[in-house]
């Protein structure tokens, strides 16, 4: 078997598809980054989230190269999250006092 044949087009089943959306969904909010700038970050493909959900399907080697930006960038998207954590106000009451 060639390299050529497999980089072919995996015809994945539903549930990784839907899998490999939820991973990059879950890494947006994390990260604070719309879907559009993460495929394009990630593969040069701004399209690649929508393309995904509407059926689209890609060769396993584009699959590897987003979950290894994700992994790449999952302790920069951990303390982004954290500092913005920090930097929120103590949530307050109606009266706007503290919480007991």
């Amino acid at each position: 078997m060639s390299i050529q044949t497999e980089l072919r087009v995996v015809r994945s089943e539903p549930s990784e598809t839907q899998r490999l959306l939820d991973d990059i969904r879950s890494f947006c909010r994390a990260a604070q980054l719309a879907e559009s700038t993460f495929g394009r970050l990630a593969i040069n493909d701004g399209k690649l989230v929508s393309r995904l959900r509407n059926g689209a399907q890609i060769t396993t080697a584009t699959c590897a190269r987003v979950r290894l930006y994700m992994l790449d960038h999952a302790k920069d998207s951990r303390a982004a999250v954290v500092a913005l954590a920090k930097a929120q106000p103590p949530a307050t009451t109606l009266g706007g006092a503290p919480p007991p």
